[in-house]
């Protein structure tokens, strides 16, 4: 069959009219691809960022990237003015420009995009720049503002860019849309983030971790995981007689103060604090002994400086001497169940073992003693040859509660230079007595202990064995555990 002119001429045109909707087809498809991977580079970046700073800059650079235009800005449009958040190929003169823009979205609350020339903004008319790309969303968590994202294409470059035209619309929307979602997710994790920050505060992050758990959120009652690892029990001397003479403000601003300078050493020795017991802080640490000593030490030095060089009447009263507030510490080793405790409704972390027990009747032994930090033998095993320098045996000890006597060290290199060198001098004579003594040989010990006393009389150990002898001879008391004192006291 022959076709007629006209007929071919019909042919023709249908021919060539859908070649070209499949051109445009395809089109769509490229552009829409390019605008998919768009979207998918943007998720991608935005997943590895945690503030809203590093989220707009990659809108902006994605902006670029997936629809060609010459520059992008991020703008938040509120009642107080407009803000840029981020920006991306774009120069002072760029930004200023733009700037001008956001009185065109002033007060929207949806999510819109538009392209925009000089007949729908009268300031672009007559001017080198057109408007490409313009959107906003509404953001309910922020209802003070909208958020705008502004791209421009010079209007001679315009026909260049097969990316941008008014039909992509939809996919200038689909992308602000996905903006503000990761906006709203970044939003949502900055605010667990937080909430798991103030959980910190009462439930130490190293416990948690210690019992599996990320943050306080999928914490359960029963949890539990044995360790090793050392206790600290540190105690402010003398608070209850300073507090009588304070106002309940200014008990309160004093025991902040002293917690405060304590806390810092003991993290920085890798501890962390455990509980705050009134005046007292009980604290873990997972390594070492010796860091809990040094933690301690510092802690101590730390206190007493501080306590000299600050205004008492200013701060902390008006009756008394911050000179005479001391810290008594305790520090021993040892497995520990560290568990949660309590009930389905209320249950909290802590440490339970023998371990912490003892631990807490040496900070006590501290005040009865007269010293002012006492470690077990197990700590003291761990401790350098220049805490030893300053370390002396106070003999075995069975404390209320317990049927194994503990040998107790002291540590005094933060005492007073004169106590502390009185103390290693006599380290060798003291320790001959608690042989004597352990052997029932109470003259021979308490004949050096008498002598160690009149020659240094603030030797609150010395003075304590020497009352104990005196009590010991007085009484006729016979022993068949020499050298060995229970303490019914806790």
């Amino acid at each position: 069959m022959v076709l007629q002119p006209i007929e071919q001429r019909e042919v023709l045109g249908r021919l060539l009219s859908a070649q070209q909707q499949v051109i445009d087809l395809k089109g769509q498809i490229d552009r829409e691809h390019l605008a998919g991977e768009g979207f998918r580079r943007l998720g991608e970046r935005a997943i590895q960022v945690d503030h809203l700073a590093a989220l707009f800059e990659i809108a902006a650079e994605e902006v670029v990237a997936t629809f060609g235009t010459e520059n992008a800005v991020v703008l938040r449009i509120g009642p107080e003015g407009t803000t840029v958040c981020a920006t991306c190929c774009a120069d002072d003169a760029s930004v200023a420009e733009i700037r001008a823009f956001s009185a065109y979205f002033q007060g929207i609350q949806s999510t819109r995009a538009c392209v925009l020339t000089g007949s729908d903004l009268p300031q672009l008319r007559g001017r080198a720049t057109a408007v490409a790309l313009a959107g906003t969303y509404y953001d309910a968590s922020d209802a003070a503002a909208t958020y705008a994202v502004i791209a421009t294409v010079s209007q001679s470059k315009a026909p260049f860019y097969p990316r941008f035209d008014a039909g992509l619309t939809p996919l200038y929307e689909a992308f602000l849309h996905h903006v503000g979602a990761l906006q709203q997710h970044l939003r949502g994790r900055a605010a667990t983030l937080n909430l798991v920050r103030a959980t910190q505060h009462f439930v130490p992050q190293e416990f948690l971790q210690a019992l599996g758990h990320a943050d306080v959120t999928t914490a359960r009652l029963g949890d539990a995981v044995l360790r090793e690892i050392t206790i600290v029990f540190a105690d402010i001397r003398n608070f209850t007689s300073i507090s009588e003479r304070m106002s309940p403000a200014e008990t309160a601003a004093f025991l902040n103060s002293c917690l405060s300078r304590m806390g810092p050493h003991i993290r920085a020795h890798g501890g962390f604090i455990d509980k705050f017991i009134g005046d007292a802080i009980m604290a873990l640490f997972p390594g070492s002994p010796s860091d809990a000593v040094r933690a301690a030490l510092d802690m101590q030095a730390d206190i007493a400086q501080t306590l000299v060089e600050t205004p008492t009447r200013a701060q902390f009263g008006k009756a008394h001497s911050l000179q005479s507030v001391l810290i008594g510490v305790g520090v021993h080793t040892g497995d520990v169940m560290m568990c949660t405790i309590g009930e389905r409704e209320r249950f909290e972390a802590t440490v339970i073992s023998d371990a912490v027990n003892l631990t807490a009747r040496l900070e006590t032994l501290t005040k009865q003693l007269g010293c002012t930090m006492l470690v077990s033998a197990a700590v003291f095993a761990h401790l350098d040859a220049a805490t030893r320098a300053h370390a002396r045996e106070l003999g075995s000890f069975a404390v209320k509660g317990k049927l194994q006597a503990a040998r107790v060290f002291e540590v005094f290199a933060t005492d007073p230079v004169d106590l502390r060198l009185a103390k290693v001098a006599s380290r060798e004579s003291f320790a001959r007595a608690l042989r004597h003594y352990g052997r029932g040989e109470l003259n021979e010990a308490l004949a050096i202990v008498l002598e160690l006393n009149e020659c240094c009389p603030d030797d609150g150990p010395v003075a304590w064995w020497l009352a104990h002898m005196r009590h010991d001879l007085a009484n006729s008391i016979q022993s068949h555990d020499w050298g060995v004192i229970h303490l019914d006291g806790k």
